[in-house]
């Protein structure tokens, strides 16, 4: 955040840098506008959640590039629920060194899951 004396309040300011590729630049656009269609950036608060908004995106293009699966990410969508179904999908695929080791009820029931 910079003071912008005129104004008598803070304006967020960044540096940039050019993008790795044409695709990750797509991406990132396709994020902001979507992004900015609900919300104005305004705030550093609002900045981290373009940011995250636009990483998030950046690693599902990626996955998709290389055929990989990607986890359904909804609007409004709390960062818990979005990690616990990260762990959900490395578990069933025996990911990160994980060992299954409950079936997926038994899972649920020890997670307190009811989906």
């Amino acid at each position: 955040m910079i003071d912008v004396a005129s104004r008598q309040r803070g304006h967020v300011s960044l540096d940039t840098r050019p993008w790795a590729s044409v695709e990750e630049f797509d991406s990132a656009r396709a994020t902001l506008d979507a992004w900015r269609g609900k919300r104005c950036l305004k705030t550093m608060t609002d900045w981290r959640s373009l940011d995250e908004a636009i990483q998030l995106g950046l690693i599902r293009s990626r996955l998709r590039a290389e055929g990989k699966a990607t986890l359904n990410v909804r609007e409004g969508m709390p960062a818990s629920d979005l990690l616990r179904r990260a762990f959900l999908r490395a578990y069933a695929h025996e990911d990160l060194g994980l060992t299954r080791t409950y079936s997926y009820p038994a899972l649920a029931d020890r997670s307190g899951v009811s989906d």
